[in-house]
């Protein structure tokens, strides 16, 4: 399931020599984030968390390291594959990109961007593959990412945590169905190194509201606020 996508940071040296660069960092990061997305064939689903390290630089991004040979990899799911990838209704097409950043170039980050249709792409893919893919599949190179905008009605709620409790409600105006789903992003005037996960219990979603739980409890004194996109 899934694709795996890979390449190579490396450093051109007089004579042809071409060594890889060990510990460079390469950041993945989705067109949107209003989707949900499932890495076991549709057993267990979860919105797109980026790192919250990258929020200043590359935000909604993840980061991998490249290994000795200076090579890189990321899983990531198949685009048109309804048990991978569940996007908002009335999406547009290509509704879903994937942007592979490098930011180690002199010159400045190179981006590759595409869509990851399971036919096309398969298991495996190395970004010369992708490059090369016959059109409309082909990806492109850049140097800036690109991005999507959510359709369809949104809601936004801000939910506050303390130590007093790790779970509260979101409450919204009525969004027209109980089916909604959503993403999320953490700030917090706690400097630990604590990160918090985000989970909505299902069965307590309704067209106006659910109950959203967080992974730590906030240490006294601090505050976890929870902002909440809910979509359809």
């Amino acid at each position: 399931m899934s694709v795996n996508i890979s390449g190579r940071v490396a450093l051109a040296l007089a004579g042809g020599l071409v060594p890889g660069l060990a510990n460079k960092q390469v950041f993945l990061r989705p067109s949107r984030t209003d989707f949900q997305y499932s890495l076991d064939g549709g057993t267990t689903w979860q919105s797109w968390q980026g790192d919250p390290d990258l929020a200043a630089t590359w935000p909604g991004a993840i980061a991998g390291l490249t290994d000795s040979q200076g090579t890189w990899a990321f899983t990531v799911p198949w685009t048109d594959d309804p048990a991978e990838t569940q996007l908002p209704g009335g999406a547009p097409v290509p509704g879903l990109l994937w942007n592979v950043i490098d930011p180690n170039p002199s010159t400045g980050p190179l981006v590759y961007f595409g869509p990851t249709r399971e036919l096309v792409v398969g298991a495996a893919k190395n970004i010369m593959e992708l490059t090369t893919l016959p059109e409309p599949d082909t990806w492109q190179v850049g140097s800036v990412t690109y991005s999507a905008v959510p359709v369809g009605p949104r809601r936004f709620v801000t939910v506050p945590f303390t130590s007093a409790s790790a779970a509260a409600s979101i409450v919204m105006p009525d969004i027209g169905s109980a089916s909604w789903k959503f993403g999320t992003g953490i700030e917090s005037d706690d400097d630990s190194d604590t990160f918090y996960e985000v989970k909505v219990d299902t069965a307590s979603k309704t067209n106006t509201s659910g109950t959203i739980r967080i992974s730590d409890l906030p240490p006294v004194g601090k505050t976890v606020l929870c902002h909440v996109e809910v979509y359809l």
